[in-house]
């Protein structure tokens, strides 16, 4: 049987790659399980919480930084408000995304899939204009046997595909393998997800079961089909459930009822849950108190996790947006001749406490390396005047070699002999 979709998808491809269809439909579909049972995809594992906190903390954060264009000029730099780029990647990506939607969402597909796509819409003059968003999930990238240059395949919501050149695709990749596609998280680790996804559901089933579960009811004589299913009835219906799980049981006929201690294997299964977030936070590399798990963090500590957050996490993704949009958005005449280029400001995160800030603001103005308008600017406080940029440096210092020189001087008066005291 011939399914229209797949038809349509395989269309002009090579189909050598699909030697096992039904395990490559399967992976297609995210129907792939783990080692618990559990099938794990990249949206189901976003119904994990540790996966949603993760996903959620690193895409909210680098999307709410500035990202703006630059321009050198000679050992400066200025911000290019003035090129046709600028006003794109700094507000709108698209006029139905603002650009902190836009970065959220690709981030958040680079987090689950490790692939994040966009269509570019280009201008007269064959700049990009917008960029739209695709399903990593719709997408496949393949070579050209003949230009050998990437190809991306995009299945429309209507079973259409859409062949789209290289240039037509904004193509951010995660760790990979081959350099061509990033690596999924999810399926990379998916034991790890579906482990978590198991005892979710676990802990669900076992709740729910209030009547409760590890106790048993004893009769003295046997009990017929009929006073078996309204007893069981009865009970489900009286006591079965969370919120009824408290209630005062009453048994009659001689029934009695003999509470059963929880098995060791699932009274254990919180720790399972409390061990399965940190393995997931390790994934991410997020640490465990910025998705609220505090049980290891202290006031002495999180300050420094904050740095560390921000250098070994956020930064690692802000530097691959960097490079994917000078590469991929900007000509290779911006980038060369007319110097430009996009940056992340991460000063915001780095930022410590108002004490360390002072401290640090005073080494730097000390040095003569900052001057007062700018730390002012940092604080986003608005300038104090001309007098503002002016910068300062002790006059109790002079270069070394003024000093060495002055030394030798003082040494040669001093075993020659100067003027004796008294002396003119």
């Amino acid at each position: 049987m011939r399914i229209p979709f797949i038809s349509k998808f395989l269309e002009g491809r090579d189909r050598s790659v699909f030697k096992n269809p039904v395990a490559w439909l399967s992976r297609a579909l995210g129907a792939v399980a783990s080692s618990s049972g559990i099938h794990v995809s990249e949206e189901r594992a976003m119904s994990i919480s540790t996966v949603y906190a993760c996903v959620n903390v690193i895409a909210g954060t680098l999307s709410m930084l500035p990202l703006h264009l630059y321009q050198k000029k000679g050992d400066r730099r200025e911000v290019a408000d003035w090129h046709p780029l600028y006003y794109m990647l700094h507000e709108d990506l698209n006029p139905e995304m603002e650009d902190l939607n836009f970065r959220e969402l690709l981030t958040s597909h680079l987090l689950l899939w490790g692939n994040a796509y966009a269509e570019k819409e280009l201008d007269i003059a064959g700049r990009t204009k917008y960029l739209w968003p695709l399903r990593p999930d719709m997408v496949m990238v393949e070579r050209d046997p003949v230009t050998k240059e990437l190809r991306y395949i995009l299945t429309l919501p209507d079973g259409q595909v859409k062949r789209l050149t290289s240039d037509r695709v904004f193509h951010l990749r995660g760790p990979s393998l081959d350099g061509v596609l990033g690596m999924s998280p999810i399926r990379k680790c998916m034991d790890t997800f579906g482990l978590a996804k198991a005892a979710e559901i676990f802990g669900g089933k076992f709740f729910a079961n209030g009547a409760n579960v590890g106790g048993v009811i004893k009769s003295p004589t046997a009990m017929g089909k009929e006073k078996f299913e309204k007893l069981k009835r009865d009970i489900q219906e009286a006591y079965e459930g969370l919120g009824k799980s408290h209630r005062l049981m009453i048994l009659e006929h001689g029934l009695d009822y003999e509470r059963v201690g929880i098995p060791p294997q699932e009274a254990q299964f919180l720790e399972t849950r409390k061990f399965q977030r940190t393995e997931i936070c390790g994934v991410y590399r997020v640490p465990p108190h910025k998705i609220a798990d505090l049980e290891r963090s202290t006031n002495n500590n999180i300050e420094h996790q904050d740095m560390e957050f921000c250098r070994d996490t956020i930064l690692p993704w802000a530097v691959r947006w960097e490079k994917a949009l000078n590469r991929q958005i900007l000509s290779l005449d911006d980038r060369r001749r007319g110097k430009y280029y996009t940056k992340h400001n991460i000063k915001g995160l780095l930022r410590g406490d108002s004490k360390t800030r002072g401290v640090y603001y005073r080494q730097l103005w000390n040095m003569g390396s900052i001057s007062v308008n700018e730390i002012r600017a940092l604080e986003d406080q608005n300038p104090i005047g001309p007098a503002g940029d002016v910068y300062y440096i002790p006059l109790n210092v002079e270069p070394a070699d003024e000093a060495m020189k002055r030394k030798h001087t003082d040494k040669k008066i001093t075993e020659g002999g100067g003027a004796k005291e008294g002396e003119e």
